[in-house]
This record gives structure tokens, C-alpha cells and sequence, in this order.
């Protein structure tokens, strides 16, 4: 089934248990597949961050939410430094263009990221003990209100980093909204069914708001790695990371204020109403 609720889930725990043990036999094959890495690490990743949208949307009923989002995080920086070695070489030459940035790669790599096998395996022993304990994950409320409550927060918290954002638009900053963005992106592709005509905007934006800070970040990886040469090539590229950073802020910015110009509560009352018609057809 796809990610997303379904009118066959009997209830929300039972959804929450379905998408959880969908996430994590997806994320396992794609371990073990043979394939390329860059895009099996991409697929790994994913999991992870479905299913800390999907715990994170019914937290406050959730009571093993912070073990479960503990053992997810685990999971996901088993890889993070395999993803950066493979990001910042596609960055460096989206950035580059036609200037020849030949010869800048070669600087100090992180040692798990020369041998895949160490943190995929540590990944897979992650998300092998989560898949065994989502068949008896339980929820303290019924119905949809551990799914509002969930969403208001997410959404709020987004707001939260969005304004400090901006006032201090640095990389970390911008970072951690990025992580509250894609939480809310996933929630609303869970949500989708309740209306797919209206959510489907809704979640293009907030696909497109992530993806933006998901290129900020990006550039902030690789100019921090060029830090670390004398090139004069490198502080150039540096420079290009930084003037582009200032273009996706500014774009990111309007975007994340009409996408979140509705208060957490309303917004989550108002899809709470589609939630109950669409269960009730």
C-alpha cells in the first residue's frame, strides 16, 4: 500500500503499525539490494525519514515516541557519512558548471565512508529492531485527535524555525527547519486521501520548500569540506555555494510563509473536519 492512510485501516494505530512495518521492510530490501549505492542510500534514508513523520504525527499519544525516534536518528547517521561523500561530488560539479573543478575532491574523507558495509549493516540491525516492535506499537487516544494534536505541533514548530531563519539565516539555522518542514511534508502525504485535489498542492509546496533547503544544506556541506584546501578554485566555489544559498533563502522564504500562513490549530481543525467526512463515505 502506498504511504498514506487508508479507509481500511481499522484505526489509527492500526495505520501507524501498517506504515510502519511497510517503511521498514523497505528500507531492509533496499539494504540488501545489489544495486547502486548512491541511490540505495538514498532509498534507506527515505525510510528513516517516513517514518519519523509518521511516529512525530502521533506523538503525543505515542508513548515510546522518543525510544523509537532514537533508534530512527541512529539509523540514519549510520549513513550520513556515505550520503555526504556521494552528495558533495554531484554538488560540486552542479556548482562548477564549466569551470573545471577537477582535482578538488581528493581531501580527507570520513573512514566509514570508504567501506559500506560497517554502516549499512549497523542500519540494518536499527531498523531489524523497529520492524519487530511497530507489530505492538500502541496509541493512549483514540480517533483523530493524537493525529491533530501531532500535526498543530509539527506545524508549529515549523513556524518557530522559519522565524528564527529569519533572523539569523545561517546554515544550522536553516538546517533545523528544514527538519520540521519535511516532518510536515510527510504528515500531509499521509493525510492525502482525506482530499487529494486540495492536500496535492499543499504538498507539492512543502515537497518544493524542502528540496530547497535540502540544496542549502548541500552547499553548506561541500563549503565546508573546500574549507579545507588551499586551491584558489576552492574559495571560489565557495563562493558560488554562498551566492546561490542567498537565492534559495530568498525563494525558501516566501514559500515557507505562504505555506504555513495558517495558524497549527486551525489548520489541523480544518483537516481534522475533511479526516471525519472522508472516514464517514
Amino acid at each position: 500500500m502506498s504511504y498514506a492512510f487508508s479507509r481500511s485501516d481499522k484505526s489509527v494505530q492500526a495505520a501507524l503499525r501498517r506504515i510502519a512495518i511497510e517503511q521498514t521492510e523497505f528500507g531492509l530490501a533496499r539494504a540488501s539490494d545489489s544495486g547502486p549505492l548512491p541511490q540505495r542510500l538514498h532509498d534507506m534514508r527515505l525510510a528513516v525519514k517516513k517514518l519519523r513523520g509518521l511516529i512525530r504525527l502521533v506523538k503525543p499519544a505515542f508513548p515510546d515516541f522518543r525510544n523509537e525516534d532514537a533508534a530512527l536518528r541512529d539509523a540514519a547517521r549510520h549513513l550520513s557519512p556515505l550520503r555526504d561523500t556521494h552528495v558533495v561530488e554531484i554538488t560540486l560539479t552542479e556548482l562548477a558548471g564549466d569551470q573545471d573543478a577537477s582535482g578538488l575532491l581528493p581531501w580527507e574523507v570520513h573512514p566509514n565512508a570508504a567501506d559500506p558495509a560497517g554502516p549499512v549493516a549497523a542500519y540494518v540491525r536499527d531498523i531489524t529492531g523497529l520492524r519487530q516492535r511497530a507489530s505492538g506499537w500502541r496509541l493512549g487516544a483514540p480517533g483523530f485527535d493524537p493525529v491533530a494534536a501531532g500535526l498543530a505541533s509539527t506545524v508549529r514548530l515549523a513556524r518557530r524555525r522559519h522565524r528564527e531563519a529569519r533572523e539569523n539565516p545561517d546554515d544550522e539555522t536553516l538546517h533545523a527547519w528544514r527538519t520540521r518542514v519535511k516532518n510536515h511534508f510527510y504528515q500531509s502525504r499521509l493525510l492525502e486521501p482525506i482530499w487529494p485535489e486540495v492536500m496535492a498542492p499543499h504538498i507539492e509546496a512543502a515537497n518544493r520548500l524542502g528540496d530547497l533547503l535540502g540544496a542549502h544544506h548541500d552547499l553548506a556541506v561541500l563549503a565546508h569540506r573546500l574549507r579545507r584546501l588551499s586551491d584558489p578554485r576552492a574559495t571560489q566555489m565557495i563562493d558560488r555555494a554562498r551566492n546561490r544559498q542567498v537565492e534559495i533563502w530568498a525563494e525558501a522564504d516566501l514559500l515557507g510563509a505562504r505555506l504555513f500562513a495558517e495558524k497549527p490549530k486551525a489548520l489541523a481543525a480544518r483537516w481534522g473536519a475533511l479526516w471525519k467526512i472522508w472516514r464517514n463515505a
